[in-house]
């Protein structure tokens, strides 16, 4: 229940710009014991939190949040979820110069029909 409602603040801190403070809050609920589970709540929190780190410039971790949040969404579904993760991996990908990286990440996004 707790990633649940965490996983929803998180467009709104992305929109009032509190990106810090709301990355704060993610990651400690993150943390927690009965948060581990692999869940959509989890995976729809990570995701929140990728976008967060992205927007502050902080591509590693945003990179992390992405590739764990599209690994859970295909163990338990959730394509839209996994088509945000992939729009983002392909984002981090351009910002840190992975040209290589970037056009196979939104061609997998564009050809799954994720869209």
């Amino acid at each position: 229940m707790c990633l649940q409602f965490i996983g929803g603040l998180a467009r709104f801190w992305e929109v009032r710009g509190y990106l810090r403070e709301g990355l704060g809050w993610l990651t400690q609920a993150l943390e927690l014991k009965r948060s581990r589970e692999l869940t959509k709540a989890r995976a729809d929190a990570i995701l929140g939190g990728g976008d967060l780190a992205y927007l502050q410039c902080n591509y590693e971790l945003a990179r992390s949040f992405y590739e764990e949040a599209f690994a859970i969404y295909q163990k338990v579904g959730g394509q839209k979820g996994a088509g945000h993760a992939l729009v983002g991996l392909g984002e981090v990908a351009t910002e840190t110069g992975d040209y290589d990286a970037a056009p196979v990440l939104f061609h997998l996004y564009h050809d799954a029909s994720i869209g």
